[in-house]
């Protein structure tokens, strides 16, 4: 699989985990630097062609900092037949902030500063999972997004359920 070096920690944790799991790496800005004339247009059709290419089980966006186009998730639903795949691959992306808030490098930084100035409520983190399906109706979409919704919502509120009770018992103020 082509790529280039970084040693951004998701990329580190990912190959020195047991077992290491695939990762890839194409940066825009360099993408653009080695080929004169292409457009991020062209980025997203390499980008979606190395992850295809792979087979991956799961595509998982970590530090990613730019917004997946949708000739990426277009072709994740396999229209170029030169690549064989046997459905949809499920993206999850993760974000180090909540939505809409602190976008970009330093999230955590920026996030960390304006909670300490009163300026921002909270801060937190989301995953979602990117999904595109072609051809499907309304009320099946409709019907398919409320079974994920009812999923989240009791896998989150376990999680927060547990990480609530821990603080308390470890004696951690939560006023």
């Amino acid at each position: 699989m082509p790529t280039l070096p970084n040693t951004s920690m998701g990329l580190v944790h990912a190959t020195t985990t047991s077992p290491p799991i695939q990762t890839a790496y194409l940066a825009l800005w360099s993408y653009l630097c080695h080929n004169p004339g292409k457009m991020r247009v062209d980025y997203g059709l390499k980008l979606a062609r190395i992850v295809l290419w792979a087979k991956p089980d799961m595509v998982v966006l970590a530090g990613w900092m730019h917004i997946v186009r949708g000739l990426f998730l277009e072709m994740n639903s396999n229209d170029d037949k030169s690549l064989v795949s046997t459905g949809p691959i499920p993206i999850v992306n993760i974000h180090l902030t909540l939505a809409g808030q602190f976008d970009g490098a330093n999230a955590i930084q920026r996030g960390y500063k304006a909670f300490q100035h009163g300026e921002a409520r909270c801060h937190g983190s989301l995953h979602h999972q990117v999904l595109i399906k072609k051809d499907e109706l309304i009320e099946e979409h409709g019907k398919w997004l409320h079974r994920v919704e009812w999923e989240i919502i009791v896998e989150a509120t376990r999680k927060v359920t547990n990480r609530f009770r821990l603080l308390l018992l470890e004696g951690t103020n939560l006023a």
